[in-house]
């Protein structure tokens, strides 16, 4: 069968509308932890950080952050002042810099400090290390940079993470709108994959840099004011951003080079000088989708200079694609479009009454060499207690784990907390309508999702070594997933929705039996790699990004069956010895006809190939 190519390259409404402003606030401030060894609170013995907006912080700071790789370094209320650099301890992972409360922590450089005068030669206030891509769960969360005065030389974050990662709930100030960049994603090579989250970013001549050699970054709830030359620059990235509100008088996006950026859901206002601008621009070979994006007050809401698409000058985009978008089947030239949930919160509780230690609940020691540790976080999940915490430590499963009861929030103390063994976390129906489990490494042989209640799994590894699964559901309630790496999902029924998944595994699949599967940003990184829909299920994959695809493997990537629906973007990166311009990529059935798309058939670029839009639904 002939394939066929819809050429419509996006379905634009032209509507002057005004759609909600977007809270770039965040629930989760005033975050308080117990008091517990894995917990580094700065102002204590031995760094004795002052936070009075006077003394300088700087080496306690930066001693706390050298000497507590895995821990949480916590930040109470307070200005700290610092005059230099805070860095990351090497090899530049596993660090958490978490604030009490993200508008009354600051750290702030000094006004007019020594070695940021010069803004040829910029310097960040937090710098989290360089490439290559072994940098791993990093985190900075509930808290404020303020760059000071007089520092244009000035960047709020060099911030760099691999597989998980995060900034999240977390605010970027120049205290007189100088300075080079708020946010720098690309200030080194193989930044990514990672989820920044909550991000206000006010000032600076850029307010977020995607540069460098492609990887996948997920950015979610983006404020951006009073940019000086552009609100983002993305040169090469696999880049998706959700929930994007801006007011500004310039470009908001230059989106160059091999890249691939994905805009959904986000509000662009224009101030003043904007109406003799362009919002987006887009130049060849980049790909842009856009969807459900209020654009006003511009003179062009986005100018694609890619030799397949066209410009716009519309107010409110309910789809555009830069691109041409593919079919194996007569399908509608559109994304499915699914709905996209926010994330639930729980709240944090009272850590006094709320909160307890999983070791205050050890059996009596027996004759096992190692002792199995879930009948010892089963009774802590039992003692009604609404937060179950796990110090900095390797725990051991070999029986499986019950979530029930009041229990509403699993959390590691630090990036270095593992739970391994072949023992299951088994989700049960409880009391709180939403359970969190998150900031753990590996939770046994997986998670089995036997509720009808929401699951929110945040910030953790579900694998670890030899294990062949990470979650399982069947008849489940939602279930949301935000920077997560993991090895195999099987989703049953149920609404699902993905913030940056990371899979690395020869075994990791994905199954979508008859779910609704939503997926902002899942990174690829094995060859065998399987993403399957079938039945009636419904998935969306936005900002995929694939390491590699075998010669040797004869298996598509995607695929999809019989009464099943799906909409995919993504990008493919060439890699020597392990990509194969002649591989089968989708998968599509309908009544009993297979057609197969092949990785030569994408739209090509410097860096690889790049899947503008696939659709394959009735």
């Amino acid at each position: 069968m002939k394939r066929r190519i819809n050429r419509n390259f996006g379905l634009v409404l032209y509507l002057a509308i005004c759609i909600s402003m977007i809270s770039c606030g965040t629930k989760e401030q005033g975050v308080r932890f117990p008091k517990n060894k894995s917990i580094v609170d700065v102002t204590q013995e031995p760094y004795y950080a002052k936070g009075d907006g006077k003394t300088d912080d700087t080496a306690a700071l930066q001693r706390a952050i050298m000497e507590n790789v895995g821990k949480i370094i916590y930040i109470p209320k307070g200005e700290y002042l610092i005059s230099s650099t805070l860095k990351w301890a090497a090899p530049w992972r596993n660090v958490t810099l978490w604030g009490e409360h993200r508008d009354e922590t600051v750290i702030k450089l000094a006004d007019r400090c020594e070695g940021f005068e010069d803004s040829e030669q910029p310097k960040a206030v937090i710098w989290t290390g360089a490439s290559s891509a072994q940098r791993f769960k990093n985190y900075i969360r509930n808290l404020t940079i303020n760059t000071g005065k007089g520092n244009p030389a000035a960047i709020g974050i060099q911030f760099m993470a691999n597989n998980t990662g995060a900034v999240r709930e977390v605010s970027i100030l120049s205290g007189d709108k100088a300075g080079v960049i708020g946010l720098d994603l690309g200030f080194t090579s193989q930044i990514g994959p990672c989820l920044i989250k909550d991000i206000k970013i006010i000032g600076f001549d850029i307010g977020v840099n995607c540069k460098n050699e492609q990887q996948n970054i997920i950015i979610e709830n983006l404020f951006l004011r009073d940019q000086n030359r552009i609100g983002i620059v993305n040169e090469g990235q696999s880049l998706l951003i959700r929930q994007l509100k801006s007011k500004n008088d310039l470009t908001v996006l230059l989106n160059s080079g091999a890249a691939s950026c994905v805009v959904i859901d986000s509000k662009i206002i224009g101030e003043g000088n904007a109406n003799r601008k362009k919002a987006i621009v887009n130049k060849s070979p980049a790909v842009l989708f856009v969807r459900n994006t209020a654009i006003t007050d511009y003179k062009v809401a986005i100018e694609n200079e890619s030799e397949h698409g066209r410009s716009l000058n519309d107010v409110f985009v309910e789809e555009y694609v830069s691109h041409e978008i593919t079919q194996l089947f007569q399908s509608p030239g559109k994304s499915l479009n699914l709905n996209i949930a926010e994330t639930p919160s729980v709240p944090w509780g009272d850590v006094e009454n709320d909160w307890v230690n999983v070791e205050e609940f050890k059996l009596p020691e027996n004759d096992e060499p190692a002792p199995d540790d879930a009948f010892m976080i089963q009774r802590a999940i039992d003692s009604g207690a609404k937060t179950i915490y796990f110090p900095v430590k390797q725990y051991h499963i070999k029986n499986d784990i019950t979530i029930q009861n009041n229990v509403q929030r699993l959390i590691g103390m630090g990036t270095y907390t593992e739970i391994l063994g072949k023992g299951k976390f088994v989700f049960a129906e409880g009391n709180p309508p939403v359970v969190v489990i998150e900031n753990i490494s590996g939770t046994g042989s997986g998670i089995v999702h036997g509720a009808t209640r929401t699951l929110v799994l945040r910030n953790m590894t579900i694998q670890a070594p030899g294990q062949m699964a990470s979650y399982k559901g069947a008849n489940i309630g939602s279930l949301f997933i935000e920077d997560v790496s993991g090895i195999s999902f099987e989703f049953g029924r149920g609404d699902v929705w993905i913030r940056q998944l990371h899979l690395e595994s020869a075994n990791a699949k994905i199954f979508n039996r008859s779910a609704n599967v939503s997926i902002l940003g899942l990174t690829i990184e094995h060859q065998e790699t399987l993403f399957q829909t079938e039945n009636d299920a419904r998935s969306e994959l936005l900002g995929g990004y694939i390491k590699a695809v075998s010669s040797n493997n004869e298996k598509s990537l995607f695929i999809h069956q019989n009464g099943s629906s799906v909409s995919l973007n993504f990008m493919i990166l060439k890699q020597d010895g392990k990509r194969a311009s002649s591989s089968p990529l989708i998968e599509e059935t309908r009544n009993e006809k297979v057609e197969l798309l092949r990785v030569d058939e994408l739209t090509a670029t410097p860096g690889g190939f790049v899947m503008p839009l696939f659709v394959g639904y009735h």
